[in-house]
């Protein structure tokens, strides 16, 4: 009896992981964009993720590449410390938010030709407000101002 609701308990869990699922792409416009043009899944790209810090010393804004079952030399790591295509790396440290967003990104968009992965205010200040040509096509910014910029 006891293993028959385990099993029960897991079809259901199931269910509702692909549910939520389900609506993150449609919240996230990912449905819409596949309706209009299934092609448009991002392989080829070079992309960017710009991620705010969960802590500054040491600065937490790196995606760990095994968490997101992705290949190390996919990625590049910037900040004010550098650029570094190592990891871990003195650039800073795996952020769990930074993950979670990046297995969202290559659920998404499987293929993707390379990301860098960029701390925020290092993007913000250097990229966005010196109006820097970057060479991704898209870029993912995984932060919000909780004070005017």
């Amino acid at each position: 009896m006891k293993t028959h609701w385990t099993v029960c308990l897991l079809i259901l869990f199931t269910v509702l992981l692909r549910n939520v699922w389900a609506d993150d792409l449609v919240t996230m416009g990912v449905t819409a964009l596949r309706e209009k043009d299934p092609t448009l899944i991002g392989t080829g790209i070079v992309m960017g993720q710009a991620e705010a810090e969960l802590t500054t010393n040491p600065p937490a804004f790196e995606i760990n590449p095994a968490t997101v079952d992705e290949s190390l030399s996919l990625f590049d790591w910037i900040s004010t410390n550098g650029t570094f295509d190592c990891f871990p790396n003195a650039d800073g440290v795996e952020s769990s938010h930074a993950d979670d967003v990046a297995q969202y990104l290559f659920g998404v968009s499987p293929g993707i030709a390379h990301l860098d992965n960029y701390e925020a205010d290092y993007f913000y200040q250097y990229d966005v407000v010196d109006l820097m040509s970057v060479t991704d096509q898209v870029v993912n910014q995984s932060f919000a101002f909780i004070y005017a910029p």
